[in-house]
């Protein structure tokens, strides 16, 4: 994966503690239910892709620009299609 380790550990950090907070306090089913309305909205071609980078951009976390600086989109996603995987089994 070409995100140095130092950013993957804070974008996995920042999108699963946004993760938790969102669905906290009897808001357990808030991530599923905004999954379904991706799902059927028109524009979304691809709901997964949708997901998790709204996930990530929600999280504001302080590196996303020197991320950027030495990696692109798809660098990103193969990061975020990680992190789906434990925001899937813990919320989803």
């Amino acid at each position: 994966m070409k995100i140095n380790l130092e950013h993957q550990k804070e974008v996995r950090s920042a999108i699963l503690r946004f993760c938790r907070d969102y669905t906290s306090n009897g808001r357990e089913d808030a991530l599923k239910n905004y999954l379904e309305r991706l799902a059927q909205d028109p524009k979304v071609t691809d709901v997964s892709k949708r997901l998790r980078w709204d996930l990530y951009r929600a999280t504001k976390f302080a590196c996303m620009s020197e991320i950027y600086e030495y990696a692109n989109d798809e660098h990103i996603d193969t990061l975020l299609r990680d992190v789906m995987c434990v925001v899937s089994r813990d919320y989803l």
